[in-house]
């Protein structure tokens, strides 16, 4: 099958009959990977790269320049009939991209927006060229959460690719996910031209096709197979990081598959990593293994899962057999006031309890026998006023969201106090109700600051180090919600945050850079209620605490 659109040209060969729904997506896909991103592995992204200059713009090439306020990269590609794009690659906030026309004079103004984001960058630029040298000059003007972060001057290209060269020639490989999933590698030729494979759960298939020198693709195609007809739509985009290639994109088709597909040099473009529905229990109720409200959650060394509940904390195998419980409604050595929020497990099998309302910390061992407690209500050391999330760290230390008195609280492993830090505020190191909080395994503490809408990250002295993060439902965005955000860390550092009012998880590196979400409203398989806890064990296996669906959630991961 041949088809052709504004000067591209896709042909679409596959290795294997398959059946109409993975064809259908692998012919997504190779329109994603052809035409979408192309070029891999540093090829043709060295400065001072030539080739034979065609007619058209005099300013016709791909150039590279770089901004100091934040830490990224502009690519800037204009072809020789003078259309043109240009991406921004930030390392905090995500890459942005759009499209215009270069004036004969040099002359570019194009607003990059960001996928899922309300957030755009508008970049006014101009060439110019004295003799066979291009320079060129402008500025940067970030809206949204960006405004202050990505509004700056730009300056000093360097040209990588001049007048009908493509930029991104060599190889590449990425991953695809979404209603399918799978891996992908392609090698892009000078002229453009494609070749590659894709692989998914059912098998794998050839692909071909060209991309274009702006970075930019758009195509629809339509086809049958099994008697169905289907129309798939794909876009996507590639950039230039440190002379590293990347490329990312979305495709849709008209029978209901959709997803996302990225690639290029890993350091760039991380491997996605996505999660699929594993298993699940807990219905409504007061019995063994049902919930009225379960809201935190921990994981131990040997895969158990530490679930807190209205008065009660249940203790369940990793498949979800339910193990034992305690507590009662009270105030006394053991009991438990309303729910509590926030549970955490060190490395000897102790668990340590938020007892939120009670305004104090509890210790038991794993099966439930009380150790030890701490706190009344107050803003004094040791003191809380509604403590929320609780974490351990290797060294057994426990931290405590001390959620209205706005601050964070670190303990021995006997409540002695050690340190605290925080203020109300929206300031670096200030928080408006501190949720959830967890400590990764170099001893950073991650807190969800709830009605500032952002995570903030610190060493485990309290010192700021970073934060992310805003109001709203795009990638990176959040909207929370009572009775809290949880947050997680896994042994490489990566950060998981229930996005409670978008009832979805998302998934950040451990700086902060968005990787994957998923997840919807609903009460089907994958789908949340307001989730509240959420945890991570040693396999990399996410457990949620779907609270109004009154159940726990495991999801597994998939490469």
């Amino acid at each position: 099958m041949r088809i052709r659109r504004a000067g591209f040209e896709v042909r679409l060969v596959f290795s294997r009959f398959l059946p109409v729904s993975l064809a259908l997506f692998l012919i997504s896909f190779s329109l994603l990977v052809c035409v979408g991103c192309g070029g891999g592995g540093g090829g043709g992204t060295s400065a001072g790269s030539t080739t034979t200059t065609t007619q058209g713009n005099p300013y016709a090439g791909t150039y590279l320049t770089t901004y100091s306020k934040s830490s990224g990269t502009i690519t800037i590609a204009v072809d020789t009939d003078s259309s043109a794009r240009i991406t921004i690659a930030d390392d905090q906030n995500g890459v942005f991209s759009g499209a215009g026309t270069c004036t004969a004079d040099g002359k570019l103004q194009i607003t990059a927006t960001k996928e899922g984001s309300q957030d755009n960058v508008a970049v006014d630029w101009q060439f110019s060229k004295q003799g066979s040298s291009i320079s060129g000059s402008g500025s940067m003007t970030g809206n949204g959460s960006i405004s202050t972060a990505l509004t700056t001057g730009i300056s000093s290209p360097t040209q990588i690719a001049t007048s009908g060269s493509n930029a991104f020639a060599g190889s590449y490989s990425g991953t695809y996910t979404g209603s399918e999933y799978g891996s992908w590698t392609a090698t892009v030729k000078s002229d453009g031209s494609a070749t590659g494979t894709a692989t998914g759960p059912s098998g794998a298939t050839t692909i071909s096709g060209k991309i274009s020198t702006t970075g930019y693709g758009e195509l629809t195609g339509t086809g049958s197979g099994q008697g169905a007809n289907y129309t798939i739509t794909w876009t996507g985009t590639w950039w230039i990081v440190g002379g590293k290639p990347a490329c990312q994109g979305k495709w849709t088709s008209s029978s209901g598959y959709t997803g996302t597909w990225s690639g290029g040099d890993s350091s760039v473009v991380p491997t996605v990593v996505t999660y699929q529905y594993a298993a699940q229990w807990g219905s409504k109720g007061s019995g063994d293994g049902q919930f009225q409200e379960p809201a935190g959650i921990a994981v131990d060394a040997k895969g158990n899962v530490y679930v807190t509940d209205v008065g009660q904390i249940q203790k369940f195998d990793q498949s979800g057999k339910f193990l034992t419980r305690w507590g009662t409604w009270g105030d006394g050595d053991g009991q438990l006031f309303i729910v509590p929020f926030g549970v955490a497990v060190d490395a000897n099998g102790n668990v340590y309890v938020a007892d939120t309302n009670n305004h104090r910390m509890q210790k038991f061992d794993s099966s439930g026998k009380f150790l030890t407690k701490w706190g009344s209500n107050g803003s004094g050391d040791g003191q809380f006023n509604i403590p929320a999330g609780v974490a351990v760290d290797a060294n057994g230390n426990i931290y405590v969201a001390d959620a209205y008195n706005n601050r964070i609280q670190k303990f021995d492993s006997n409540g002695k106090f050690l340190a605290k830090w925080g203020t109300w505020g929206d300031g670096d190191g200030q928080f408006s109700t501190p949720a959830y909080v967890a400590v990764d395994a170099n001893g950073n503490v991650v807190v969800t600051d709830q009605n500032n809408f952002r995570i903030q990250k610190f060493d485990s002295n309290g010192k700021f180090l970073a934060k992310w993060g805003s109001k709203g439902s795009g990638d990176g965005q959040f909207t929370f919600y009572e009775p809290g955000n949880g947050v997680a860390v896994d042994a490489n550092g990566n950060v998981y945050v229930t996005d409670t009012g978008n009832d979805r998880i998302q998934r950040f590196d451990p700086s902060g850079k968005f990787l994957t979400k998923w997840g919807s409203t609903g009460s089907s398989d994958g789908q949340f209620n307001k989730p509240v806890g959420i945890a991570v064990d040693a396999k990399g296996n996410v457990y949620v605490a779907d609270t109004e669906n009154f159940r726990i959630q495991k999801f597994r991961p998939k490469p």
